[in-house]
């Protein structure tokens, strides 16, 4: 199989929406704050934070704003976030000079947990993401849906559970977030010294042991994961304690592993 990653600008609309619409970012007196990965991504698609949650298309006809009306921050037991908003985009003469006004939610998230958010997965999706991981990328999922306008004090008190369903699919996107330069040799000082390294991090399984290979942690060519109940993005047939799972890869010069 093969997987084709577009750059930021030929993305489609609906994963432009979840990228620039679906954030924790602040805009404070000297500058924006939040996930780098975030403002990353909102300055690469063109796009800027503005006062009061509303973003803004920087260039372009459409004009395109977007304004969060409720945000359902990231929590990490659930490894995902949503917002609801309001997409304005300006009058065109196709439209007879009106403009357009909707509702959407949109969604992002680990993708081994947005898989039960989406209406309809799409082919190779488990295949697409883990391809990426494996490579030490950061993974997200894209979800969407529109909903109907509605009294702001409604949209407002919505529960998650009731906004993040039935989630139209948009995308996968993939952060390359390469190792800070003195990282290896830390590591490798850690453990000339004779400390026991562990690693403690909220991403993916897969990224997180490419990342322990290349900083020197794992010397084996074949890694166990160890877990109390077996990870819902491994498919074991079991929930023992203690479970172990080994999946390997194949070709990308991989040397093993995961």
């Amino acid at each position: 199989a093969r997987w084709v990653l577009h750059k930021p600008l030929a993305v489609g609309d609906e994963g432009v929406h979840v990228l620039v619409g679906c954030h924790g970012l602040v805009l404070l007196e000297d500058g924006v704050i939040g996930e780098t990965m975030e403002r990353v991504a909102l300055e690469s698609l063109g796009w800027t934070l503005g006062r009061g949650d509303c973003v803004a298309e920087n260039s372009g006809a459409r004009k395109r704003r977007i304004q969060v009306i409720n945000r359902y921050p990231f929590a990490s037991s659930l490894a995902r976030m949503s917002t609801i908003v309001e997409i304005n985009e300006a009058p065109a003469a196709a439209r007879g000079g009106r403009g357009v006004s909707k509702f959407m939610v949109l969604a992002k998230g680990a993708p081994e947990t947005m898989a039960s958010r989406f209406s309809e997965l799409p082919p190779l999706y488990e295949q697409s993401y883990k391809h990426y991981t494996r490579q030490g990328a950061r993974v997200l999922a894209l979800g969407y849906k529109e909903m109907a306008a509605e009294a702001m004090s409604k949209l407002k008190s919505k529960k998650r559970e009731d906004v993040e369903c039935n989630l139209m699919f948009a995308g996968l996107v993939v952060y390359h977030c390469p190792n800070k330069f003195e990282s290896a040799t830390s590591v490798r000082a850690l453990k000339d010294s004779g400390h026991h390294l562990v690693m403690i991090t909220g991403d993916q399984t897969l990224t997180a042991c490419h990342v322990a290979r290349q900083l020197g942690m794992c010397s084996r060519t074949h890694t166990l994961i160890l877990t109390e109940t077996a990870p819902s993005n491994f498919h074991t047939g079991s929930s023992a304690v203690g479970a172990a799972v080994e999946e390997r890869t194949g070709g990308g010069g991989d040397d093993g592993g995961l």
